[in-house]
């Protein structure tokens, strides 16, 4: 690797930046990196050769081989396969045992889930929710034509909303409470995207929804205008902090001119954001982070074989 190339990433991971921000009182967070292969995650694998599947709990230790429909998904600690053209969905035990499965006719076009529950929205506009025990709640999207297709889900961590985003040439917000299936919300939208519409539900003092819209993402927090954050090129992905309700964001672009450091080419933004949309924390890279998550106070990707963390400590 060219070394001038190199220097700069050398500075940002292993000199880096002090990020300070105010929170309650008198209090302070500073964000430190760090190249670490110290940070574990769950051993658990769930893989796909041919039919049949290879899953390995990091509670049981070995490794037991089944044959089934669908591709292996890990969700919050547990064993699906799902084939979204087929309308397929099951859940496995740890020890490969089929407990629930589902099978519909409209091809699934969003997925969201959380400890509790599983949902399902479908091109034909209904949102199917399923708990552990596979029971099923249906939500029907209203509309007055055919435009009525899911492209977006988000269950709230606590199971109290799920928000939905419908519509193919038009598109709008809907916010069910999961008590009683009651409309709470609607808005429409400026998106019109020809896929899966990115959006986060996070909690802290009061629940919020960020919603991913051409240039940047829009807030909603209570009955007001939402609040819109800018993002940089393309959303790539969006994580929450389930302990502070901060939003985890990395984008792309693509710059063409010789005035940005680094000069032309593809680079990587990493923001973080507060609740009510204060960026606590920016940094901008070159190689493209081969994975990406959040671990308690602690942010982690992949690069060059490489695994970094962003560690937040309070003062």
């Amino acid at each position: 690797m060219n070394k001038t190339l190199f220097l700069p990433l050398i500075i940002i991971f292993f000199v880096f930046y002090f990020f300070f921000f105010p929170l309650e009182g008198s209090f302070e967070t500073v964000w430190t990196g760090s190249a670490s292969t110290e940070v574990s995650k769950s051993e658990s694998s769930f893989e796909k050769r041919g039919d049949t599947f290879s899953l390995n709990s990091s509670m049981g230790g070995e490794t037991v081989r089944f044959k089934g429909p669908g591709f292996p998904l890990i969700l919050e600690g547990r064993y699906f396969a799902a084939d979204y053209g087929a309308a397929y969905i099951c859940e496995y035990s740890g020890d490969g045992e089929m407990l629930w499965s589902w099978q519909g006719l409209a091809p699934v076009s969003a997925l969201s889930w959380n400890r509790d529950l599983i949902a399902a929205g479908s091109i034909d506009g209904v949102v199917r929710i399923f708990d552990r025990e596979g029971s099923l709640r249906e939500i029907r999207i209203p509309s007055e034509g055919a435009d009525h297709a899911v492209y977006g889900l988000s269950l709230s961590p606590s199971s109290r909303t799920i928000s939905v985003i419908a519509g193919f040439r038009e598109q709008s917000l809907y916010i069910y409470s999961l008590e009683d299936a009651a409309l709470v919300r609607t808005e429409v939208l400026d998106s019109d995207y020809r896929r899966p519409v990115k959006m986060y539900g996070t909690e802290g003092e009061q629940e919020m929804l960020w919603v991913e819209q051409p240039r940047g993402l829009l807030c909603f927090y209570d009955a007001g205008d939402p609040l819109f954050v800018p993002v940089e090129g393309t959303l790539l992905s969006m994580k929450r902090d389930e302990t502070s309700a901060l939003v985890y964001i990395i984008s792309k672009t693509r710059e063409t001119g010789t005035s940005a450091a680094g000069g032309p080419g593809d680079y990587y933004h990493l923001k973080i954001i507060s609740p009510e949309g204060d960026l606590l924390l920016k940094n901008r890279f070159k190689s493209f982070p081969g994975s990406f998550d959040v671990l308690d106070d602690t942010v982690l990707f992949t690069m060059n074989r490489e695994l970094y963390a962003f560690e937040r400590e309070e003062l």
